[in-house]
């Protein structure tokens, strides 16, 4: 069933505040460049509902060197080209200017490193 619109604003709420927009880049494929999307945070109950929204990526304990008194973080991550653009576009009109602006610049860069290489991501969110 998809998501509802609240559902999807409750989501670009979530992702403003606890969401990053990056990339990664993969030295073994000529430089490509992957975007990535992630929501990290400690309530895992409230990744796992951003998740069920949103309709892709994947949550898992996110592992790093812990202290006694901290609590286990949760982390949603998604790198396909495809799958962040989807994810952006869902969120867009609830995505303020500066996370429209980083999303586009991400997706560019994806986009121009990877035509270079040989291969074109089907479509760019328009700004």
């Amino acid at each position: 069933m998809p998501a509802s619109r609240e559902d999807l604003a409750w989501a670009a709420g979530l992702f403003e505040g606890e969401g990053c927009i990056t990339w990664r880049q993969n030295t073994a494929r000529n430089g490509q460049v992957y975007p990535a999307l992630q929501v990290k945070m400690t309530d895992e109950d409230r990744v796992r509902r951003f998740r069920e929204v949103v309709g892709v990526g994947l949550v898992r304990p996110h592992v790093r060197p812990m202290k006694s008194h901290h609590k286990q973080q949760w982390a949603w991550k998604v790198y396909s080209y495809e799958s962040c653009q989807a994810v952006i576009a869902l969120l867009w009109v609830w995505l303020g200017p500066r996370r429209r602006a980083r999303a586009v610049e991400v997706l560019r860069t994806a986009q121009n490193t990877r035509t270079r290489n040989g291969y074109r991501p089907k479509r760019l969110v328009a700004a």
